[in-house]
């Protein structure tokens, strides 16, 4: 999950640094009022917490094709020196896994960025 807020002056996101669960963590941590300065125009600019919003990291994408190559990996492995009879069996948990790890990950993920957005701090 990535935090982020639109700047006031040329309407572009900037990234907003740390680790918050919610608005009430960027509050305590932050300030309910925090200056920024904006990375593409260098202005100045007074966020509020209830600017802030979490969207889905870009690189879940390339965490999914990892983890598929490295099962695809270890099932080619085990299917070549372990499995005679059942193969299929095989190749089938060889897909699943992967497929259920990166599954597991982005509802956590979606979870996290969906109760981020819903809650306001409304100071």
């Amino acid at each position: 999950m990535i935090l982020t807020h639109v700047c006031s002056h040329c309407r572009k996101e900037n990234k907003v640094t740390g680790k918050f669960h919610s608005r009430f963590d960027v509050a305590q941590i932050k300030g309910e009022k925090f200056e920024k300065d904006c990375r593409h125009c260098g202005k100045k600019m007074e966020v509020v917490p209830d600017d802030i919003f979490a969207k889905e990291n870009r690189y879940s994408g390339i965490l999914f094709l990892m983890i598929l190559v490295l099962g695809f990996m270890m099932g080619y492995v085990i299917i070549t020196n372990f499995a005679d009879k059942n193969s299929e069996i095989i190749i089938g948990f060889v897909l699943i896994i992967p497929i259920l790890v990166y599954t597991t990950y982005n509802k956590s993920e979606m979870s996290k960025i969906r109760d981020f957005n819903r809650i306001k701090y409304d100071s």
